[in-house]
């Protein structure tokens, strides 16, 4: 006969009429339960593994891990104020959610490589992509050595948007 974790006798605080209660609990045979367990004092699930629990997890991790890696996704972190934050976590469940947040980014960053003419504006810097304020501050600048001839259509349409957003349709140039 095994005693569990539990069966310790034990007392509590005298009642206002002065008895105290003495209550233990029945012993337990676990005799039933595997050699691991009984020796360790748990009772629950048999041991199925030579893994310890916490290696069990790492390992399950690494592999979900490996699975999101293979797939492109990356788990970004971000500290945001609560209210945002619960939007955030309710937006995420739209189906085409990817698609609306690639817009809405697509609205305030500019990727350098899709625009030659801003790529050449920016011949100093080493980020791919720069905020969109930014990109239209780097236009008004140096307008002077914008070719209007050699934009296309993709640039054109960029500038214009800028122009809108940031300068009030015009470019201080």
């Amino acid at each position: 006969m095994v005693r569990a974790w539990w069966h310790v006798p034990w007392r509590s605080a005298p009642r206002p009429g002065g008895s105290v209660p003495r209550w233990r609990p029945p012993l337990v045979d676990m005799s039933s339960q595997s050699t691991e367990n009984a020796r360790m004092g748990k009772m629950g699930r048999p041991v199925t593994s030579k893994v310890a629990r916490g290696e069990q997890l790492r390992r399950a991790k690494r592999a979900q891990r490996e699975r999101e890696r293979r797939a492109g996704l990356v788990n970004v972190q971000l500290v945001l104020p609560r209210d945002i934050a619960g939007k955030l976590a309710v937006a995420r469940r739209v189906a085409d959610f990817p698609d609306l947040l690639d817009d809405a980014l697509d609205q305030l960053i500019v990727h350098l490589p899709d625009y030659p003419q801003l790529r050449d504006l920016a011949w100093n810097r080493t980020d791919e992509y720069i905020p969109a304020k930014e990109a239209f501050q780097l236009y008004e600048r140096n307008w002077r050595f914008v070719e209007p001839g050699r934009l296309d259509p993709k640039e054109s349409a960029l500038i214009d948007r800028l122009k809108a957003r940031f300068g009030g349709g015009l470019i201080n140039a």
